[in-house]
């Protein structure tokens, strides 16, 4: 209902505010009064605040870590993704493959995986694959 613009913007805050965790709640609070009346303004600063991202796509994947309860398939997946946001070319070039499979071993945890990876030359990402599906 909200998307169709049938709520005024009075009913757009309150069923913000009622949604919120205590954390975004104490984030509103400390805003001023002016944005946290005004619908537009407030919008824009919860989307700056906590939508948009920081930081260039590389930046993202040079920095990139293994999330709490992360498997090493998901994290990989993970890595790919940001390797193609940043531009990196490791499913054509064999040395940025290279380059993208030892970083992607230098940040598991799981140092069983990592020592059995580290010995192995891969062709294909689609190998490293079959061999986390393995493990």
């Amino acid at each position: 209902m909200a998307a169709q613009g049938s709520w005024s913007d009075k009913m757009k805050i309150r069923q913000l505010r009622g949604r919120m965790s205590s954390s975004l709640r104490d984030w509103y609070a400390q805003l001023p009064k002016s944005t946290r009346h005004n619908w537009k303004r407030l919008f824009c600063r919860f989307k700056v605040m906590y939508c948009c991202t920081t930081g260039s796509y590389s930046e993202r994947y040079y920095t990139m870590k293994v999330r709490s309860g992360e498997t090493p398939r998901k994290f990989f997946y993970r890595l790919n993704a940001a390797a193609v946001k940043a531009g990196i070319k490791f499913q054509k070039s064999s040395k940025h493959r290279e380059r993208h499979l030892r970083r992607f071993i230098k940040k598991l945890k799981d140092t069983q995986l990592k020592t059995a990876l580290q010995g192995q030359k891969f062709k294909s990402i689609s190998e490293v694959e079959h061999a986390l599906r393995r493990h």
